[in-house]
């Protein structure tokens, strides 16, 4: 799930990026991540490089030239939303649901007794509350 305004950097930042990934080329400051998700892979690459341009202060310098580090810096938990130039940036954690012991609202009996595992998956905000889930 993802919401922007018209003309986002960050999403004409990361279509560029989709377009890169389907021709095989990098983007230019690499795609920052091991994950083979191309959403994902393409996104972070787009807020890495917005951020280097719009909001350099929060980017940390490579040690040297031939370092392959991540310059994007997660702000501190629970701080998942921050201002960056004339950007406010509002990030959600993906991660798997509790489908053991956790609520029925976090994992309805559908996704738990689904045998496939992706919809054992939930967007949850920085207190953790379920907000969506992926698939």
């Amino acid at each position: 799930m993802m919401g922007a305004v018209p003309h986002s950097p960050i999403m004409e930042e990361a279509l560029e990026n989709i377009v890169r990934w389907q021709r095989g080329e990098p983007p230019p400051g690499g795609w920052g991540t091991t994950s083979e998700w191309m959403g994902p892979v393409t996104m972070l690459a787009a807020l890495k490089a917005v951020q280097a341009r719009d909001c350099p202060s929060t980017t940390k310098a490579p040690v040297s030239a031939g370092d392959d580090i991540d310059m994007f810096m997660m702000p501190p938990e629970p701080e998942l939303e921050f201002n960056c130039s004339n950007h406010v940036v509002r990030m959600f954690r993906e991660r798997g649901l509790d489908c053991d012991f956790g609520s029925e609202e976090e994992c309805p009996g559908k996704r738990r007794d689904n045998n496939f595992d992706g919809v054992k998956y939930g967007i949850f905000d920085k207190t953790g509350q379920i907000v969506a889930w992926p698939r």
